[in-house]
């Protein structure tokens, strides 16, 4: 098994400490959303990642007459922009390396039913998960071999 060295970003310290703690990754606070951030995530990263895996979390439940449009924009944004950057710039690291068994890398992004069909009080989970499931998709026949 190859020996891979792990990098952790999360908009929290909380969310990955015992993960890193256990694998012996680097940590790296993050806003997602922030593109400035992402670039230089994977700018600074000293080779090409193999694997990036986007795996976004920010929800809000509720009833549609009741959401308000910045916690809405929020778990959107999380989900939606937060994967397409972090496609875009793990894309544009794999990209310029040398393949390895056929591949330049994989970019994985966590997925959910929410992505395919829409629950009640959960609209703004499902909007994210159709635009993230949308990127995939196109990135897919994109990039793909």
């Amino acid at each position: 098994m190859a020996d891979y060295s792990l990098t952790l970003a999360a908009c929290s310290a909380d969310k990955m400490q015992s993960l890193a703690d256990e694998t012996g990754a680097r940590t790296v606070l993050l806003d997602a959303t922030d593109e400035h951030a992402v670039a230089a995530l994977f700018d600074e990263l000293p080779d090409a990642p193999r694997v990036a895996i986007y795996n976004p979390s920010a929800s809000v439940r509720g009833p549609i007459s009741d959401l308000s449009v910045e916690d809405v924009r929020l778990a959107v944004d999380v989900k939606a922009i937060g994967s397409f950057l972090t496609g875009k710039y793990a894309a544009r690291r794999m990209l310029k390396a040398d393949p390895i068994d056929g591949t330049r890398g994989k970019i994985l992004f966590t997925g959910a039913s929410a992505g395919v069909k829409g629950f009640p009080q959960s609209a703004p989970f499902a909007m994210g998960k159709f635009a993230q499931r949308g990127l995939a998709e196109s990135m897919a026949r994109e990039l793909h071999p």
